[in-house]
Formats: C-alpha cells, sequence, structure tokens
C-alpha cells in the first residue's frame, strides 16, 4: 500500500472512531433519559419520524391512567442534513421552552457528569408537570416559520390548519425581529397588548397580540392607510398555543447562523440578549 493510501484509510479510520464515538455519546444520554422520564411514569407510546428540516424523530410518551402526551422532539438540524436520533444534540418537550442539551458524558464525580445529572433531573421534573403535560396535548394549529434571510430580506410563513400567509420581511425601518422578542417578554410579563411591526417595501404589517382573559387573540393587518386595514389572519388560542411557536421559529432562526453571518445576511444583528431573557422568563412561567 502506498504512503498516501495509507495516510488516506488511517483518515478514515478516524472519521468512523469520531461518528462511532458521537453515536455512543448520544445512545447514551438517550438511555439516561428515558430511563428517569420511566421513573416518573412515562412510558415511549411511539417513536415519530423527523420533519428532514430541523428535527431528527420524536418520542410520543403517555402515563397509565392520564390523557395527556408528551412530545419530545430531538434536534438535529446539520449543515447539510438532518441528523439521525443516534446523533442528535439536543431535546425539547413540543409546546414548553424546556429544552436539554447532550453535553459530554464525563467520568463517575466529574463536574461533566455532575452538570449533566443535574440538567437532565431539572428536564425530567419540568416536563412531568401536570400543566405543562396538559399543554402538549392542544392543538398546534398555529405554526411559525422563517426562511434563511438573504440580502436583508427575511421570508416569515405563519400558517394554520387551513391557512398560511407570506410576509417578505424588510431590514428598512424597524427592527421587526428585536420587537417580536420584545412584544413576546411583554406578554409573558402579564402586558394586554403589543404589537409587531414588519415593513414589507413599500406596505406595512402589524402582528397585534391582545390578551383577552387567559387567552392571547393574534391578528396580522396589512395597513395601507393611517384608517384602513385588512386583516390578513386571526386567530386566538392560550398563550402556548400562540406565542410559543414565535419563540421555537426565532430559537431555530438562531441555530442556523453565527451571529456574525446572520448579521451580515439580515443587515441587523440577532437579538440575543433579548433572546435568552425571553427564554429565561418563559422557563419560570405557567404559560
Amino acid at each position: 500500500m502506498s504512503y498516501l493510501a495509507c495516510v488516506e484509510s488511517g483518515r478514515a479510520a478516524e472519521r468512523a472512531s469520531q461518528r462511532a464515538d458521537i453515536t455512543c455519546m448520544a445512545n447514551w444520554h438517550l438511555k439516561e433519559l428515558r430511563a428517569s422520564l420511566e421513573k416518573r411514569g412515562w412510558r415511549v407510546a411511539a417513536e415519530l419520524p423527523g420533519d428532514n428540516r430541523a428535527i431528527s424523530g420524536s418520542w410520543d410518551m403517555k402515563r397509565a391512567g392520564d390523557t395527556c402526551h408528551l412530545i419530545i422532539d430531538f434536534e438535529g438540524l446539520d449543515e447539510r442534513r438532518v441528523l439521525p436520533m443516534s446523533n442528535s444534540y439536543a431535546c425539547r418537550a413540543r409546546g414548553t421552552s424546556h429544552t436539554l442539551y447532550f453535553s459530554r458524558r464525563g467520568e463517575d464525580g466529574s463536574k461533566a457528569r455532575e452538570r449533566w445529572n443535574s440538567e437532565l433531573a431539572a428536564f425530567v421534573r419540568g416536563v412531568s408537570n401536570a400543566d405543562v403535560s396538559r399543554q402538549t396535548t392542544m392543538g398546534r394549529k398555529l405554526r411559525i416559520q422563517f426562511d434563511d434571510p438573504q440580502h436583508g430580506w427575511l421570508a416569515m410563513f405563519i400558517r394554520s390548519d387551513d391557512t398560511i400567509v407570506t410576509l417578505a420581511v424588510s431590514r428598512v425601518a424597524y427592527d421587526t425581529l428585536d420587537e417580536l422578542v420584545d412584544g413576546l417578554q411583554a406578554l409573558v410579563t402579564g402586558d394586554s397588548y403589543r404589537a409587531v411591526r414588519i415593513m414589507e417595501e413599500p406596505t406595512v404589517c402589524e402582528l397585534r397580540f391582545k390578551r383577552e382573559s387567559d387567552a392571547i387573540r393574534l391578528k396580522v393587518c396589512r395597513l395601507w392607510s393611517h384608517d384602513d386595514c385588512e386583516t390578513l389572519f386571526e386567530t386566538d388560542g392560550s398563550f402556548s398555543e400562540i406565542c410559543l411557536p414565535f419563540w421555537r421559529a426565532l430559537r431555530d432562526l438562531q441555530w442556523r447562523f453565527s451571529a456574525e453571518e446572520f448579521s451580515m445576511r439580515w443587515g441587523r444583528p440577532f437579538p440575543l440578549s433579548g433572546m435568552e431573557r425571553l427564554t429565561t422568563k418563559l422557563g419560570r412561567q405557567p404559560c
């Protein structure tokens, strides 16, 4: 065998070993997660396929004597493909802000192992809360998605079971993402109304969030003039049904790019500090 062939063979073996290590690590975390949930009475009723975009797969979990479902989504967004569940790097409880990152295993007694055990226990406690369990059974009639930003433009898709609205968000005039994050924070802390402005050039749209008793009403309007508003979309639901889809879409957008690349594509920085404050507040709220 030639020297170059030997080198290439060694590199291939090293890559295979790295893939095996990653798979082994993720499988170890999956086993730990499953065992911890089972101690709380949860059982995996079904393993659901991913969405071919960002989710590797999901666990549909149930408890005896409980009609509620708990859906655990496994994050697998990669540069060119969606990773298999065995290689996923995080999971989250659908309809909540509870997220668990799959850090390194660490040796018994090490800080890494202690951190993993602590984060795992906190995640399982959070998702096992009765209120959280009920939320996961609500219909996810509202779905929000952002396309990749390009040249100062960002497409936003607002979907329900029978409707889709597409907004072409320009970076000009308004910092829409910052306003959205700020508005969601305000709703978490009890504000009754927030409007998020969207410049489509030349028209302006607004996302209007209005708290009505225990529900949130969302209205998407296009402003033709000061007193002429066209309603493009309208729905209402609980805080989890209306506001968490926006948080999930923002988090998904944040994870796709480095801060530098996002600023280059969008022309404005991603609201990182505001997003972290929002995430912290969501984790403290029963929603």
